[in-house]
C-alpha cells in the first residue's frame, strides 16, 4: 500500500516539475549531470569521492561525468591540498556562468507552477515538503549508520 502511493506521488511530482521536459529540452545537461555541477557550485570546498556517497553513485560513473565537465572548461580537478589522496573539484568561471543559468531556468519552471497558488497554500506547500524531507533525512541517519555514509535527501 505505502509503496504504490509513494510511487504515485513520484511520478505526479515528477509530472507537474516538469522535470523531464526542464532537462532534457532546454539543458545541455541531464538532471543528475545538472545536480552534481551545482553541488560543485554551491560547496566551500568540494571533493570527488564526497560526490558519489552525497549522490549514492557509482565512482566509474561520476568520473566519466566530472571528465565531461572538465573536458568542457566546466571544472577543474586537482590534488586537495590538505590531502593529497583526494581530488577536489573547483569550478571555472564558465562553469559558474552555466550553474547560474540552470538555476534561472529551474526558477523559471517554480515561479510558472507556483503563480497562481495563494500565498496561504504556498506556505502549507512548503511545510508538508519540510515535512518530507524531515522524514525521509531521519530515515537516511539511520541507514546510513547501517550501510554507507551519511548521505541526506536535499
Amino acid at each position: 500500500m505505502y509503496n504504490e502511493e509513494i510511487r504515485k506521488f513520484n511520478r505526479f511530482y515528477t509530472r507537474v516539475l516538469g522535470l523531464v521536459n526542464q532537462y532534457s529540452e532546454t539543458s545541455l545537461f541531464s538532471l543528475l549531470e545538472s545536480q552534481i555541477l551545482y553541488e560543485i557550485y554551491s560547496r566551500d570546498v568540494c571533493i570527488q569521492n564526497e560526490l558519489c556517497e552525497f549522490f549514492s553513485i557509482d565512482k566509474g560513473y561520476m568520473s566519466r561525468i566530472l571528465n565531461k565537465f572538465s573536458n568542457q572548461g566546466l571544472i577543474i580537478k586537482k590534488q586537495y591540498d590538505q590531502d593529497k589522496r583526494k581530488v577536489q573539484l573547483v569550478i571555472t568561471h564558465k562553469g559558474r556562468e552555466q550553474t547560474k543559468n540552470l538555476i534561472d531556468s529551474s526558477n523559471f519552471y517554480v515561479n510558472r507552477m507556483i503563480k497562481d497558488i495563494p500565498t496561504s497554500e504556498l506556505n502549507k506547500l512548503i511545510a508538508s515538503m519540510k515535512t518530507i524531507e524531515d522524514i525521509l533525512n531521519k530515515q537516511a541517519d539511520i541507514s546510513s549508520s547501517n550501510s554507507r555514509g551519511g548521505e541526506k535527501f536535499e
